[in-house]
């Protein structure tokens, strides 16, 4: 009977020693998971200060570009009140307005012919982006602290536009408060505000060579489109857009619009840009 007694105390030392453990591996798992939501909360707080740093890089880019356009209005307005030649843009205004409407007496007042021309302002552009090591693009990005990639632009008639592609979908212009994946970015001229022009956008394919993004698009408006952008997918905060031909970018990474790590687009522009014209 000594015997017996002897190892059940052994064996309920065994279980409370057992039942201390599975209490401090408890506690220490509610210590790690407090840690653990911690470092969850540091790590939402690190990205949320990113994304700050980056808006803000965004807002200072656009005020230098705002301030640039503030000093050049001045310099303008400074050569009107001098009676200096007018700005780039007013001569050729002019001269293009002749070719609108013309009018040609033959014989006599009894006849004319009156030809009007409304695409004789018209200005035509072209760009076109390659995007090689396609696959490192985002990586190569967060390592030169820039938001975006942009082609160079081109200048039509006084209007800016490039091409912007935006990896993730997201924010392409915070002024206008777009989203977007590959869209096109417009800046306007100093004299007037909105701009009417048709583009295309077209991706080169592995074995079908450029091929049409969507359909053509048409813009005329007289609002203030500075900074705004437009494509096939360009859409407000609320909506997602739909990507290049409905792809994300890692879709398009394995698709037929990547050949050998290199995405190239093409951009072509029509301007007209606002001439006097006697109607």
């Amino acid at each position: 009977l000594k015997f017996g007694h002897s190892g059940s105390s052994s064996l309920n030392q065994m279980a409370a020693e057992l039942r201390a453990q599975i209490a401090a591996c408890r506690a220490s798992v509610e210590q790690a998971e407090a840690e653990k939501e911690r470092a969850v909360q540091e790590r939402n707080e690190a990205t949320e200060r990113q994304l700050l740093r980056r808006e803000l890089r965004v807002c200072q880019r656009y005020l230098t570009e705002v301030n640039s356009d503030v000093e050049r209005l001045r310099g303008e307005r400074t050569q009107i009140d001098e009676d200096q030649p007018p700005p780039f843009g007013s001569q050729d205004g002019r001269d293009e307005a002749s070719a609108l409407q013309n009018t040609v007496h033959e014989g006599d007042d009894s006849k004319v012919r009156s030809v009007m021309d409304h695409d004789a302002a018209v200005r035509h552009g072209e760009i076109e982006w390659i995007i090689k090591g396609f696959s490192w693009l985002q990586d190569s990005m967060y390592q030169n602290e820039k938001e975006l990639p942009e082609s160079h632009s081109m200048c039509i008639a006084g209007h800016d536009f490039r091409l912007v592609y935006h990896p993730r979908k997201g924010f392409v212009s915070h002024y206008h408060e777009q989203r977007g994946s590959l869209v096109i970015l417009h800046r306007e001229p100093s004299e007037y505000e909105g701009v009417t022009f048709r583009y295309t956008i077209e991706i080169k394919s592995k074995t079908r060579g450029y091929v049409l993004w969507d359909s053509p698009g048409r813009v005329c408006t007289n609002d203030d489109v500075d900074g705004k952008a437009f494509g096939p997918d360009v859409c407000d905060a609320t909506f997602t857009p739909a990507g290049i031909f409905g792809l994300g970018h890692e879709e398009l990474q394995d698709s037929e619009w990547v050949i050998d790590d290199v995405l190239t687009a093409r951009l072509k522009v029509d301007v007209r840009p606002r001439v006097v014209m006697d109607l």
